[in-house]
């Protein structure tokens, strides 16, 4: 997937902006706070309809405003053009593909696969169980629609089953209502279980071999799936007989104590947790690892090459790093990368742009 051209309308500090990309390694330079940021974001929402820095639409809108919009030409291996938009107006926000307005903000959710790297991903192998359960989320939403339609699902019957426990724990419901809830909820929480858990199997030895080759340690790196409160889930059975363990419990702390959305996944590189035990470095090869299966997990997937975002380069991976994950890129797709340095051109069809007040010109404009 190549994103061909570019078009912002009052997004983040871009008053209005058209540009055309190169289908290689696109450097995006510039100083700290002038939008090169920005500008990843805005490509962010077009594959994901939503900012990876904001759950509030309204933060995207540039001072003064009340509207923004985003428009994206993106073109597939087999050279089919899809047109997609969002657009921001009067506080409700609209997502098209074709010009034709879709049913909802979800469905652009794996038409064009998408990547990020950024400084914030750190928290998945050093973060909270949430962290790591997004990873999995954004990652297998936009491999499946399956899975989206079953996450999306899922967290209304868990929204609806806590209001339930909090009138329950008030003495204005029966607790006997649970039993219907925890069959209802059981068979999209089981897809999301089933789901994880493949797709950990699936690249337990890429994830080792990746490992190996980024940082050049040998020791074993796998991941453990881990359900909270200890429990067990094979099956649907198993599932509804620890949700029934539960519910006292639930009703006390009037909230859902296991299912998907409290488990969490554990790296551990040789026999120690990666979050509790590895240095700053082996968590950085561990995430970079990540990064390269998700986008070669979404490539066999959708039968699409990702788009690859890559935010402040030079903050995040030492000089080392940098030429292994570059050299990768090479073969890779279409990437963007911000820096505050210039970046040589490593392929005939890279490309570089400077950032500058919320402006976007290629860099052999800027120098002449």
């Amino acid at each position: 997937m190549i994103l061909h051209k570019l078009r912002l309308s009052h997004f983040r500090n871009f008053s209005n902006l058209e540009m055309h990309f190169s289908p290689g390694i696109n450097s995006i330079i510039g100083k700290n706070g002038h939008g090169k940021t920005n500008l990843l974001e805005s490509i962010f929402c077009l594959a994901l309809s939503k900012s990876f820095r904001t759950a509030n639409d309204a933060d995207l809108v540039q001072l003064g405003q009340s509207s923004f919009e985003i428009h994206g030409t993106l073109i597939s291996e087999l050279a089919v053009e899809n047109e997609l938009a969002i657009v921001y107006l009067d506080g409700k926000k609209s997502v098209r593909q074709n010009q034709k307005r879709l049913p909802r903000h979800s469905a652009l959710i794996g038409i064009a696969p998408m990547v990020l790297f950024s400084p914030e991903d750190h928290r998945v192998t050093s973060g909270s169980p949430a962290e790591r359960r997004l990873f999995l989320d954004v990652l297998l939403s936009q491999a499946d629609q399956k899975y989206l339609s079953a996450l999306q699902s899922y967290a209304r019957i868990v929204r609806q089953r806590n209001r339930l426990l909090s009138l329950i724990a008030e003495g204005e419901q029966s607790p006997a209502q649970l039993d219907s809830w925890d069959a209802a909820i059981v068979p999209s929480g089981m897809v999301l279980i089933e789901a994880r858990n493949a797709f950990l199997q699936q690249i337990e030895a890429q994830l080792q071999k990746t490992y190996t080759e980024i940082s050049g340690n040998s020791v074993r790196l796998h991941a453990q799936y881990r359900f909270a409160e200890d429990a067990v889930i094979e099956d649907d059975e198993s599932y509804v007989r620890t949700l029934q363990q539960q519910h006292n419990r639930e009703i006390k702390r009037k909230q859902t104590l296991v299912g998907p959305h409290r488990d969490d996944v554990v790296f551990v590189l040789g026999e120690r947790d990666v979050k509790k035990h590895a240095s700053r470095g082996e968590q950085k090869s561990v995430l970079l690892a990540l990064k390269i299966i998700e986008f070669e997990y979404l490539k066999n997937k959708k039968q699409s090459t990702p788009i690859f975002l890559i935010d402040d380069l030079q903050s995040e991976l030492d000089e080392g790093r940098q030429v292994n994950l570059l050299s990768r890129l090479t073969d890779i797709g279409q990437t963007f990368i911000t820096s505050t340095e210039q970046m040589q051109p490593r392929g005939r069809e890279d490309s570089a742009y400077v950032v500058d007040n919320g402006t976007l010109k290629p860099m052999s404009d800027s120098q002449t």
